[in-house]
């Protein structure tokens, strides 16, 4: 089986992660960035991950972090917003 290879050995569950993205800091644990397993805030999480940290241990992502906190929001609620402009 996939799930059984190496790429998705993750960190405990309740390790936390440090996020920074477009210069906005977020921290979540590794049980909400593997939600989705394929994706590449689960690959963080790896035991081995294959995005470096910077110097201060953290992950840096230049996106824009106005967006991705609607994208946290969810892994961590599996709901999406209820306002209509947040969703257009």
């Amino acid at each position: 089986e996939i799930m059984n290879k190496d790429d998705f050995k993750f960190l405990d569950p309740a390790t936390p992660v440090g996020l920074n993205v477009g210069g906005q800091l977020f921290e979540a644990d590794v049980a909400t960035l593997t939600k989705d397993p394929y994706s590449i805030l689960a690959a963080c999480c790896r035991q081995s991950p294959v995005i470096e940290k910077n110097v201060d241990g953290i992950f840096y992502f230049d996106r824009d972090w106005w967006l991705f906190r609607h994208i946290l929001a969810f892994l961590r609620s599996s709901a999406l917003p209820n306002e209509l402009e947040t969703l257009k």
